[in-house]
């Protein structure tokens, strides 16, 4: 992405005509649109258990768009998914790195990180991500980190998270059965 700004910045300095400018950031979109589809495709195909066409539309996605941070979250579920758990670290990080404050990635890695073990790295996570101001799935991401802590034994935490939760977002069942649950076993 920043060579290609590079290379904008360096046709417009040379005083070539803005039509050429104009096509590479067309070729720019529509290199993002064509990824778009593939990740959707290939995230389908992997519903399906098409494990194989799954993998061609996401690295075709991946080609397409090298710098857009869902491709690398799709390819994480592809390699959990498909039982490489420290390849899907890799990618889920690199999302991270090519956007750090996206809450959708956080929450994305938290919910891996939960499901492989990691309950204390998986709430930093989910935090995060419900701390962004933007995020317009705080609730859910307090819930995930609500039913992590409880997932590992820490009912007073999942209380507080799932309650914060409930705060926000009225009309989340789940969070409002498993509150329903710890009350029953007693008050935390």
């Amino acid at each position: 992405m920043k060579i290609l700004y590079l290379i904008f910045t360096i046709i417009s300095l040379l005083g070539l005509n803005s039509c050429a400018r104009r096509f590479a950031a067309d070729e720019l979109t529509n290199n993002t649109v064509a990824a778009h589809y593939n990740l959707q495709l290939g995230m389908a195909y992997l519903q399906r258990g098409q494990v194989t066409l799954a993998k061609q539309k996401l690295t075709l996605a991946l080609q397409q768009a090298p710098q857009w941070p869902p491709v690398y979250d799709a390819m994480a579920y592809f390699w959990e998914y498909s039982g490489d758990p420290s390849l899907a670290v890799s990618y889920y990080q690199k999302a991270l790195v090519l956007s750090p404050h996206d809450p959708r990635a956080h929450n994305n890695y938290g919910t891996f990180l939960c499901r492989h073990d990691q309950e204390k790295l998986a709430i930093r996570e989910f935090l995060r991500a419900a701390q962004n101001p933007r995020y317009l799935h705080a609730a859910t991401a307090y819930a995930n980190a609500g039913f992590c802590a409880l997932a590992y034994g820490d009912k007073s935490a999942a209380n507080g998270y799932l309650r914060t939760a409930l705060q926000r977002d009225r009309r989340l069942k789940n969070v409002k059965e498993a509150l329903k649950t710890l009350g029953k076993r007693g008050k935390l």
